[in-house]
C-alpha cells in the first residue's frame, strides 16, 4: 500500500468529503494500484494555499486507460473507506480489509 497526498480543488474535493463522489480520474503518473490511500488535501488555487481540510480514501478499483473514453497514461479510481490517517506509516496495513 502506498500513500499518495495530492492537491483537489474545493469543486472537486467537496463532492468526494460529501460521499457523493465515489471516485477519483488523475493522471497516471504514480502507478495507482488497488488499495492505495489518496490523502486528499483541500488545495485553494486563488491563494495557492491548503485549506486544512482533508480526507483519506482507499483505492477499491481501478480502470488505466485507454479504456471506455478514458485516455492512455489516466486512472480512474474508485473510493472506498480507509482507517489510515495522516501521520500514521504509509506502509502499515490501516485502511486495507482483511481476507
Amino acid at each position: 500500500m502506498t500513500v499518495h497526498e495530492l492537491k483537489t480543488w474545493p469543486e472537486f474535493f467537496e463532492p468526494v468529503a460529501r460521499l457523493e463522489k465515489p471516485f477519483e480520474i488523475r493522471v497516471n503518473d504514480r502507478d495507482y494500484q488497488v488499495n492505495d490511500v489518496l490523502y486528499l488535501r483541500e488545495f485553494e488555487p486563488d491563494s495557492a494555499k491548503y485549506s486544512g481540510r482533508w480526507v483519506a480514501r482507499r483505492v477499491s478499483y481501478l480502470m488505466i486507460g485507454p479504456a471506455f473514453g478514458l485516455k492512455h497514461g489516466w486512472a480512474c479510481m474508485g473510493l472506498g473507506h480507509t482507517d489510515w490517517l495522516p501521520g500514521s506509516s504509509i506502509n502499515d496495513n490501516s485502511g486495507v480489509p482483511n481476507g
